[in-house]
């Protein structure tokens, strides 16, 4: 029967552990020295040599004829351990075997001297699995074993043992292999094995092995059934779903120029040629990494148009993190990074919010300068005619005419601030006048009773998400748009943004099963409207008749219609 390439380069002595030098000296001088520890614990991520260490641990102390603390590998000792015959050497996994009664089997197992060996050696495997009482349980024998028990737990995860049993233990941390470290033992694997390796291919592997050697090993086995004694650079990104560097290429170029259809096509190319969305960002992001830091290192040399093009980059990588975890999450994440892709190039080329501002402030001063003089004109020819109906006609202050939000430098804050509430006052009125109508207002019942089940489901996506969302209130529905009324505008802001917008927005179609969206309003806005389109009709009529007054048609001549207000001082009294 074939046997895995990870269990057949399997290290068995100290010096064959790759990418672990501080930890194989140490071990090898305690065995030599006869100075070993009763109890070890040996942390890492997955494939870094924990078990492998343990193992070549216990074959040390127990070796009839050690040599400079490696084992020999030939005597009997070794043998049985290495064949798995001897019951003196005990690997438990704790993620199956996490109970107390497991342990108290274990604890009363360490009274009976070991049959064949000088020591006893329990190997506990992903430790951190083990129940708080299992894990009480082994405290006292831990800490006073017998002298001839030796243990040696291993975890990925040691952040989760409690302290009293790292405590009573010497620890060992496991780092990553580095790819280069990986190429070398992939190397000398794939000569053993007569397989040919592209330069390519190792690079490949051994990056996407993330460190692990188990796993490097793993996918070289995986490529050679794949792609039989000669393996190519094209066949591991093909097995991975690696994205080709001609597209990586293509595409980011595209980005970088604001290509939108090109992107679009791009992507459908890797789509359709089996590529999966994550390794396409991940590679995409790492091609962007490599570009930037490419340029950092000619930073003195660099004119204007790299210097932007490097910010140009950076913006587009910060945006683009925000992406992996919903493509991980959701049901198309090939649409999901298309559109991520378009918004963060698209947005990367649109023009500075300071600049939008400067431009929008100096068109309001003109446009400020033009009303002065007209209202100042007609107030000039009304003055002899009608004092009173001049007085009201006033130019717009400067709230009303306040650039859009959004548009502004961090110098102005405050005022955006009250410019903010100022356009929405104005501008924003028209949009919730369609929420307003009797069918609209009968139709939110049907959302306000499942609210429940909504929030849960956005709870399921993100709970973070449902913590913002569940502070607001479904208040009307219009059409495909569902309005959400909030009381404080940090609630309101804070799910408007767009990770918290598309997790909503999903869990909506989930919830009622068609595409919704929705508008986060502030509650005075919406009671405000409300009132204003419930006393509209008296307003209107008051405004007809008065238009009527030749003064008044004059004003809104001059100055728009907006801008003139007739106020009806006997009314007043």
């Amino acid at each position: 029967m074939y046997r895995a390439l990870y269990l057949t380069y399997r290290p068995q002595t100290f010096a064959d552990l790759a990418g672990q030098t501080h930890i194989a000296e140490t071990l090898r001088h305690a065995v030599k020295t006869k100075k070993f520890a009763h109890a070890y614990l040996f942390s890492g991520s997955r494939g870094t040599g924990k078990t492998t260490a343990a193992r070549i641990l216990a074959k040390a102390i127990n070796c009839l004829s050690p040599l400079e603390g490696e084992p020999c590998l030939s005597c009997e000792h070794c043998q049985l351990i290495e064949q798995g015959e001897t019951l003196d050497v005990l690997e438990l996994d704790a993620a199956s075997n996490r109970g107390i009664e497991d342990i108290r089997t274990l604890r009363d197992a360490t009274l009976l001297r070991p049959s064949k060996l000088p020591y006893k050696v329990y190997i506990i495997d992903e430790v951190h699995m083990l129940t708080q009482e299992a894990a009480n349980a082994l405290l006292k024998t831990l800490e006073e074993p017998p002298d001839y028990v030796v243990f040696i737990l291993a975890t990925t995860d040691p952040q989760k043992l409690p302290a009293t049993i790292v405590s009573r233990t010497q620890r060992f941390d496991f780092k990553r292999l580095l790819p280069d470290v990986i190429q070398s033992r992939l190397q000398m694997v794939a000569e053993k094995e007569g397989i040919k390796l592209e330069a390519g291919a190792i690079r490949l592997l051994s990056v996407h092995a993330e460190g692990g050697m188990r796993d490097a090993l793993a996918l070289l086995d995986q490529a050679r059934a794949f792609a039989g004694e000669t393996i190519t650079k094209a066949h591991v990104e093909q097995l991975l779903g690696i994205p080709q560097d001609v597209h990586i290429e293509a595409l980011l170029q595209a980005i970088e120029t604001a290509k939108l259809q090109e992107i679009s096509r791009i992507l459908q190319e890797m789509y359709a040629d089996g590529r999966d969305a994550v390794r396409i960002l991940t590679t995409l992001m790492q091609a962007m990494r490599e570009r930037v830091l490419g340029q950092k290192e000619h930073e003195q040399t660099q004119d204007r148009f790299d210097a932007t093009r490097r910010e140009r980059l950076l913006t587009i990588m910060t945006q683009m993190l925000t992406l992996e975890p919903l493509l991980r999450r959701s049901y198309d994440p090939f649409l999901f990074l298309e559109v991520g892709l378009i918004k963060a190039s698209a947005e990367s080329h649109a023009p500075s919010a300071t600049g939008s501002t400067i431009k929008q402030a100096d068109g309001d001063g003109v446009h400020l300068k033009a009303v002065e003089k007209a209202a100042s004109t007609f107030q000039t020819k009304a003055s002899g005619s009608n004092q009173k109906t001049s007085e009201s006609i006033e130019p717009p202050s400067e709230r009303t005419l306040s650039a859009h939000p959004g548009e502004t430098s961090p110098s102005s804050r405050k005022t955006t601030r009250r410019e903010q509430k100022g356009v929405w006052q104005s501008g924003s009125t028209d949009k919730l006048i369609p929420f307003l109508d009797e069918v609209s207002l009968l139709h939110i019942q049907s959302y306000q009773s499942r609210w429940s089940e909504l929030l849960n489901r956005i709870k399921a996506y993100d709970i973070r998400t449902e913590a913002w969302f569940k502070q607001g209130t479904p208040a009307a529905v219009h059409e495909d748009m569902l309005l959400i009324v909030f009381s404080k505008a940090l609630h309101r802001e804070t799910v408007e943004k767009e990770e918290h917008r598309i997790r909503i927005e999903q869990a909506l179609a989930d919830v009622f099963g068609r595409p919704l969206k929705f508008m986060a309003v502030m509650e005075e806005d919406w009671l405000r409207t409300r009132e204003e389109v419930r006393s509209g009709k008296k307003a209107e009529a008051m405004v007809d008749g008065s238009h009527e007054d030749p003064l008044v048609r004059e004003a809104i001549e001059l100055v728009g219609e907006a801008y003139v207000e007739v106020i009806d001082r006997r009314k007043k009294g």
